[in-house]
Order: C-alpha cells, then structure tokens, then sequence
C-alpha cells in the first residue's frame, strides 16, 4: 500500500491553536517507514530518535517544531 505522504485538508482535523491550524498535512518518514516529520502550513513536527536509532517514549521533549 506504500506510505501516507499527505493527508488533504478535508480529512486532517482542523486544529486552531497553531499556525498551521489547517490544510493538508505532508508527512516524511526515515528509512524504517516510521514517521519522521509532519508538516502543516508553516509547522514541521521532527519525531526524533534516540542514539540508538528507537523512538523515544512520548512527551515534549522529543518533538521539535519549527516554522518556516
């Protein structure tokens, strides 16, 4: 079935609270097909790794937003 890379606007959840409250989502993965990077209007969430290359367990600290 291959991978999700965009989830269009009408079926993402709207979300007002951020900058990127609304339109598509484009997702990019790391090599495991585990997801690496979600992106929303001016929003890109980084879900880092550990050293070790495993997700860490969730929590703010793992997530990284930056805006272009």
């Amino acid at each position: 079935m291959g991978r999700q890379t965009t989830i269009p606007a009408v079926d993402a959840p709207r979300t007002s609270s951020t900058a990127g409250g609304t339109g598509a989502i484009t997702l990019g993965y790391y090599d495991d097909d585990s997801a690496r990077t979600l992106t929303r209007g001016e929003v890109t969430t980084t879900i880092g790794l550990d050293p070790a290359g495993r997700r860490p367990p969730a929590g703010p600290g793992n997530l990284r937003d930056r805006e272009h």
